[in-house]
């Protein structure tokens, strides 16, 4: 009997937390959704592709929604069951609080145990690969829209002219680029003779972007009078097109990493591990890596909170 009103209860959090979960990933879908909009549309790439992208988006989102999800569908079953004195009922048959409680720890245990699983391994590779596949169709619609003669608008506060375009857009000659402040009336103003799209990784965690690697010219800053401040001469120069804004672990890249290779850094004595990062990034990978305990840990903390809170009466 106890047995089997523990798995009515467990069929009660089952429904809500599945439920939960597709919400609140949709809920954080439709944002980001909204930021690769202008990537996609009109630039003939392929549903496929754009699949693929959202797959792993949703992959991502798991280690926010699940929590939550638990959370709320504890506390949902909670209050249905005491609501409909079933609880009471199960009380009187003899079911202790800690009987009653312990399917949802069970759930909650193996949600942990999954969800740990998850950003130990699977989410760092998925991240990874929607950084490589957002970085592929971002420079692919650049590629497509960058016209010789034409200015090309897309890259926030910047204005890009070129005079020739050659090799699939990836050559630009005769190059003119503004660069203007929102806060002020500063500008800066670029020219050069020749350019190169590449794509370059950032530091050792490999953050990639697409740079605009310009060849013999000159830069000059304008103050808020417009008036030239400096003027520099230059052989080569970077230039940032497009620098992923969607890298959710504040520009390092950690997210992408495993569990396995955040520990190789972490065991690295103070001397040779400053060989590789400063204190700044090695505080940001330890927080990165505990922070994927305490995510598998709040699952359960949050339906013990769920149950507490759900339950009315005695």
């Amino acid at each position: 009997m106890r047995l089997l009103l523990q798995r009515y209860l467990a069929s009660h959090f089952i429904g809500p937390f599945i439920g939960a979960s597709v919400f609140a990933i949709c809920f954080l879908l439709v944002f980001q959704l909204f930021r690769i909009t202008k990537w996609i549309v009109n630039k003939d790439i392929e549903w496929q592709v754009i699949g693929n992208l959202i797959g792993h988006l949703i992959v991502s989102f798991i280690p926010i929604a699940i929590p939550l999800a638990a959370l709320f569908a504890t506390l949902y079953a909670m209050r249905k069951l005491s609501e409909d004195s079933e609880l009471i009922v199960m009380r009187s048959l003899g079911l202790s609080k800690n009987s009653l409680v312990t399917p949802f720890l069970v759930m909650g245990t193996l949600i942990s145990l999954a969800c740990y699983g998850l950003t130990s391994t699977v989410i760092p590779e998925s991240k990874k690969a929607f950084k490589k596949g957002f970085t592929k169709i971002s420079s692919k619609a650049i590629l497509a829209d960058i016209k010789p003669g034409q200015f090309f608008t897309q890259i926030p506060n910047v204005s890009l002219f070129a005079g020739d375009v050659k090799e699939n857009g990836t050559m630009l000659k005769n190059i003119f680029i503004e660069k203007s402040n929102r806060n002020s009336k500063k500008k800066q103003v670029i020219k050069a003779q020749a350019g190169k799209l590449i794509k370059i990784k950032k530091g050792i965690w490999g953050s990639a972007n697409i740079r605009l690697k310009l060849f013999e010219g000159s830069l000059i800053d304008y103050d808020d009078s417009l008036k030239a401040v400096k003027k520099i001469f230059f052989e080569t120069y970077e230039f940032p097109i497009l620098t992923n804004s969607f890298d959710n672990d504040q520009s390092n890249g950690l997210g992408m990493k495993s569990n396995e290779e955040l520990r190789l850094y972490l065991k690295l004595d103070k001397k040779k591990r400053r060989q590789y990062i400063n204190d700044k990034d090695f505080m940001r990978l330890r927080i990165e890596y505990w922070s994927r305990y305490s995510t598998a840990a709040s699952c359960l903390v949050f339906i013990f909170l769920g149950f507490s809170l759900g339950w009315v009466g005695n």
